[in-house]
């Protein structure tokens, strides 16, 4: 046996010293694997718990239709280790490279999977239907999930307060519009249900009595069936506790008046 050893070392010896031939022989028929052929440039050695190397390790592999490097460990535990100092990534692809299929990963992006939404999910909480596009859940948003001066009249669709919101049953003591109703229009020149003629307009006085601070509060007109050119605007009558409502004409032909207006006092403190 040790003369066919020898006779496997003189022909290693054709490219490699002696000693390392002997040393390769021998780890090859005694399995030998504490031999410190590991450093760099040296053979890979299956076995040995540290095959050590301060330069890459590369392996090109002209496979088709396979992979070219494989790891099979049907002993039941991982095929392969990978591990890396703190923070580093321990394994990098290029860009270009497609997905690997049946891919489990225990985190991604240092999350959890319970911590991702899946495509397509059902939405809980405040919101209903599904991702991505939920609908906020019917009285989820209620008065202590807004912050103050965070809904204005640019966050409401026009025509979604109406008389409803405001009638009596909706606002009670303590609510922001203290006085609500409707104005008819007088009859004259002017008057509600006539026509304007060009280039006028026509004032009305509302008076709403004690209670409403006509420097400050703000008043909210709603006509019924009026011309879209037709202008309304308001202003602090001099009168105490009153407001002027104009409603005038500026195009060039006539516009008919409306019969009456609903109103909405906004207090201002």
């Amino acid at each position: 046996m040790v003369k066919g050893a020898l006779g496997k070392v003189a022909w290693v010896g054709r490219t490699a010293s002696m000693a390392f031939g002997l040393a390769l022989v021998m780890a090859l028929l005694f399995g030998a694997t504490s031999v410190g052929l590991a450093a760099s440039g040296q053979p890979f050695l299956l076995g040995k718990a540290k095959n050590a190397a301060t330069r890459v390790t590369g392996l090109v592999g002209n496979v088709s239709g396979g992979p070219a490097l494989k790891v099979s460990n049907p002993s039941g535990g991982p095929a392969v280790g990978l591990q890396a100092n703190a923070g580093r990534a321990p394994l990098t692809v290029n860009p270009e490279s497609g997905t690997a299929a049946n891919l489990s990963a225990d985190e991604l992006d240092g999350m959890d999977s319970s911590e991702l939404q899946r495509a397509n999910a059902a939405a809980g909480g405040d919101l209903t239907g599904s991702y991505p596009n939920p609908e906020i859940d019917q009285d989820a948003v209620t008065a202590d999930k807004m912050a103050d001066n965070s809904v204005d009249k640019d966050a409401m669709r026009d025509g979604a307060v109406g008389s409803a919101e405001v009638s009596d049953a909706q606002l009670t003591a303590g609510d922001v519009a203290s006085f609500h109703g409707r104005k008819d229009l007088t009859t004259g020149a002017n008057g509600g249900g006539l026509f304007m003629l060009p280039q006028n307009c026509t004032d009305t006085l509302l008076d709403l009595g004690s209670g409403v601070d006509v420097s400050s509060d703000v008043l909210i007109v709603t006509p019924a069936e009026m011309d879209p050119r037709m202008q309304v605007s308001t202003s602090h009558s001099s009168s105490p506790n009153s407001f002027d409502v104009s409603f005038c004409n500026s195009t060039d032909e006539a516009l008919r008046v409306p019969l009456n207006f609903d109103y909405v006092v906004i207090n201002r403190p």
